[in-house]
């Protein structure tokens, strides 16, 4: 092999491999089951949170994205969308108030969770730290609003 093609092989690899893992977390987590529902086109409104962090998926094997989502917390859902270099495979999402069955309000090690039930997928959406503490606070308005209009 020469040396000249050595750096173009090591990109296309690379790049390979990148699409493959992304392929992985993808399914595992379950994202394309949730952008078959709730995949989106428009862009989130509210409070954003540019490096956001969430597990979803089932208990035992869960996607974990660790401050490389955009998220925005509005008053009608939740938008979810990984940064540019993660967004092979994963559509962005907004998953709206109302298909949210069952919020539960949460700590690790000191840090805040909102762990989130979808109607449609069967496993959860758990969002960290501020943008937990937003979805957990616009859940709840949510919630006493509709409770009022019923």
């Amino acid at each position: 092999m020469s040396s000249a093609f050595f750096p173009i092989f090591f990109l296309l690899f690379f790049a390979a491999v990148w699409i493959l893992v992304a392929k992985i977390v993808a399914v595992t987590g379950g994202w394309p089951k949730l952008a078959e529902i709730y995949g989106t086109t428009n862009r989130g409104e509210g409070e954003f949170f540019r490096t956001g962090s969430a597990r979803i998926g089932k208990k035992w094997f869960p996607a974990n994205y660790g401050r490389c989502l955009i998220i925005a917390i509005g008053s009608r859902g939740i938008f979810m969308n990984p940064w540019l270099p993660f967004r092979f495979f994963h559509r962005p999402l907004f998953l709206p108030w109302r298909a949210v069955t069952k919020m539960e309000d949460g700590k690790f090690l000191g840090i805040q969770q909102a762990k989130m039930t979808i109607e449609g997928y069967d496993g959860t959406v758990c969002l960290y730290g501020r943008a937990a503490t937003a979805a957990l606070s616009a859940f709840a308005k949510y919630r006493a609003g509709a409770k009022a209009d019923a």
